[in-house]
């Protein structure tokens, strides 16, 4: 996950991100394009050649939405990053979303247990809200990165 994009300008966020890994991006944006464009040029085409997909959402404006309070809006946005996780995390494939959360309730169950039955629910709340909410850059958008400049073929 890249959290914030000023990484980019500060070093390479994806260093160890291997070919056909997943990139997310936190973003305001809700229109691929304009996330793709917020990416420097040398990382859309890193993306690009190694066959990286590109998630992204806005888990700041969920996380305000889903914690009680200030204090908890970072924690909250990891749990709306564990359910994107889920989303594209290898063992999930092809398991039913209905088991795959009953299963995340159990865990949940074990680490907030002591916090009562409505925690629970709200973490379980904004896993699904991570899961369901995530959205992709489409391939196309991507593949145009390795187009010669001019946008001709």
């Amino acid at each position: 996950p890249v959290l914030d994009s000023y990484a980019f300008k500060t070093g390479n966020p994806m260093a160890g991100l291997a070919n056909g890994g997943t990139l997310f991006l936190q973003s305001q944006q809700t229109d691929p394009e304009k996330v793709w464009a917020s990416l420097p040029a040398a990382a859309q085409k890193a993306i690009a050649l190694k066959g990286i997909k590109v998630l992204y959402m806005d888990m700041v404006a969920a996380a305000i939405e889903f914690a009680p309070t200030a204090d908890l809006q970072q924690r909250m946005q990891g749990i709306l990053l564990l359910g994107t996780y889920l989303k594209v995390a290898p063992f999930a494939k092809g398991m039913d979303n209905d088991k795959l959360f009953e299963k995340l309730k159990v865990v949940l169950g074990k680490y907030f247990g002591r916090r009562g039955d409505a925690v629970i629910e709200a973490n379980l709340k904004a896993a699904k809200r991570g899961f369901e909410s995530v959205h992709e850059v489409p391939a196309n958008i991507i593949n145009g990165a390795l187009a010669p400049a001019g946008g001709k073929s």
